[in-house]
């Protein structure tokens, strides 16, 4: 292995447990209910910010006023030490960079907010600004044409069983973590055996 590919929310980011806390910290803001842990881990798993605060409360909240709550309140951390990780293999001659479903500048916030330097990573690739859905730019051929990465010695670490796939296709090894809302089963499911998925991705690159 020559270059990790690495998923920025819940693989080096714990962006759930963050997501969450700030959920309950701008809903008692504005006198509302907060979700059960399960309503919003099943948001969280398939829906955008935008459309989880319309379903679960309408009319009664104005999107603009919660999101401000909202990011006033998010604060992310790293999962393990994510810098120590990547400067360790940086001294084995490994590069790394993030694909993400994030903005350039969201994944800039949250890579800052959990203390990691965004410097470690040779490129950050993410969703262009503007650009709605829940799906990422994961055409990885693409990007890993584009900044000169063989996928032959590369491995690609993910929370997001969904991103095997775009993985497959692009003939890039697939490693699992289970730092996000997703099991051992829904990895299983999409296709990853069971030995590639990690505790997190401090074991999967171990």
């Amino acid at each position: 292995m020559r270059f990790a590919v690495l998923d920025l929310d819940d693989t080096l980011v714990a962006t759930a447990e963050a997501s969450f806390a700030a959920w309950v910290a701008a809903t008692g803001r504005l006198g509302l209910d907060p979700p059960s842990r399960d309503t919003f881990v099943a948001g969280y798993r398939d829906l955008p910010f935008r459309e989880c605060v319309e379903r679960w409360y309408g009319p009664a909240v104005d999107f603009g006023e919660f999101s401000a709550f909202y990011w006033d309140a998010v604060r992310y951390g790293p999962i393990g030490d994510v810098a120590g990780l990547v400067r360790g293999l940086r001294e084995r001659g490994i590069g790394a960079g993030i694909v993400t479903n994030s903005t350039g500048p969201e994944a800039g916030h949250k890579l800052a907010s959990a203390g990691i330097p965004a410097e470690l990573f040779d490129f950050v690739a993410g969703r262009p600004e503007g650009a709605d859905g829940v799906a990422p730019d994961k055409d990885l051929a693409r990007i890993l044409d584009r900044h000169r990465v063989d996928p032959a010695t590369a491995v690609h670490v993910s929370d997001n069983p969904a991103d095997h796939a775009p993985s497959v296709r692009a003939g890039l090894p697939f490693r699992g973590v289970l730092t996000g809302v997703w099991t051992v089963a829904d990895f299983t499911a999409a296709g990853v055996p069971a030995a590639d998925v990690h505790p997190d991705v401090h074991a999967a690159l171990g």
